[in-house]
Order: C-alpha cells, then sequence, then structure tokens
C-alpha cells in the first residue's frame, strides 16, 4: 500500500484555485494539487492538512476581496473542511490554540507553518517561500522555489512552490523533504 502523504496547501494556493476556477483555467498547478487533495495523485493517497483558522481567513478573503456571496463562501469553507475529513485519515481541520512560536514576521504564513507542523505535513504548498524565511530554513538551490524546515522533534518539512509540488505529485514522487534535498533545479 502507497505511504500516506500529508500535504498543506497555502491560502495562496486555493484563491489560485478559486481564480482559475472563475476564469475557466483550470491546468495550473495550483488547481491541479486542489483536486489531488480532493481526490487522488499518481503519488498515492494525499491527507489535506487545513485548519479552522486557515478557513476562516480564506473566508474573508473570498468575500471581500473577490465579492462572493456570504453563504457561497460558507459553503465552499465546508467543502474543504470535508476533503480534510474525509481523506484518508480523515483529520478534520485542526484548531490551533496558542501558537506565534515561529519567527515570522506575517501572522497569517506563521500560522499556517504552525498547522503544517502540528498536523505532520509532509510538504507545504506556497508561492510565497520568501515569508518563510527563518534560521531553522535551510533553502534547495537558491531557495526561490524548495526550502526545508526541521523542526525539533518533528520530521522535516518540505516548503515548495505549487509548481513543484505538483509537478512531483504528477510524476509519482513523494513531496517529501528528503525527495526535495535531492532535487535538481
Amino acid at each position: 500500500m502507497p505511504r500516506l502523504l500529508r500535504i498543506c496547501l497555502d491560502l495562496n494556493v486555493w484563491v489560485a484555485d478559486f481564480l482559475a476556477t472563475r476564469r475557466g483555467r483550470r491546468g495550473g498547478s495550483s488547481p491541479w494539487l486542489v483536486d489531488a487533495v480532493a481526490g487522488s495523485s499518481p503519488a498515492g493517497p494525499l491527507q489535506l492538512v487545513v485548519s479552522l483558522g486557515m478557513l476562516e481567513r480564506l473566508g474573508l478573503v473570498l468575500v471581500r476581496e473577490f465579492g462572493v456571496d456570504t453563504a457561497v463562501a460558507e459553503a465552499a469553507l465546508r467543502a474543504i473542511a470535508g476533503i480534510a475529513s474525509l481523506g484518508p485519515a480523515g483529520d478534520h481541520p485542526y484548531a490551533m490554540v496558542g501558537g506565534g512560536v515561529y519567527p515570522i514576521r506575517d501572522e497569517e504564513d506563521r500560522h499556517v507553518l504552525e498547522v503544517a507542523v502540528a498536523g505532520g505535513a509532509d510538504a507545504l504548498a506556497t508561492a510565497n517561500l520568501a515569508d518563510f524565511a527563518m534560521d531553522d530554513v535551510a533553502w534547495v538551490g537558491d531557495g526561490s522555489r524548495i526550502r526545508i524546515y526541521t523542526p525539533a522533534g518533528r520530521p522535516a518539512l518540505a516548503i515548495a512552490h505549487p509548481d513543484y509540488v505538483s509537478a512531483w505529485l504528477r510524476s509519482g514522487r513523494l513531496p517529501t523533504a528528503d525527495m526535495a534535498r535531492s532535487s535538481i533545479l
């Protein structure tokens, strides 16, 4: 049986999926990742790691920035929560208590990293790698597309651009920190 891969999608991935759907262009990396966590991938089963806070923030962005009706946004958030709950591990969206332990200036990105680590994610897909700059984050190559975070007492986390995460999954490779370290850029 293939190894269960735990993946966290940053809010910018969900927004890119929303915009691609709105424009009728579903061929990009972010829509592919959303479809993969909702279904399957050539690399095996995926478990979505997400938090209630991330869903709340996404709802605010959809309503305030894109004019989505509140009821429609809430239905979309319930669907994302359902993807996590019905995934192979059956994780419900996490309720993060406390937080603020990672030295990242942006509170939203700090929360996403905390959720990824707490949820045991193997990979965090984000288009904003620059926001995940910390002393404990190792760069792969020039660091513009892949970084590795090794939290104390926890497995390493691959933080990578959606293009890389989707390419790895499409080719049947698991986007783990070990695999990311060996990537040729």
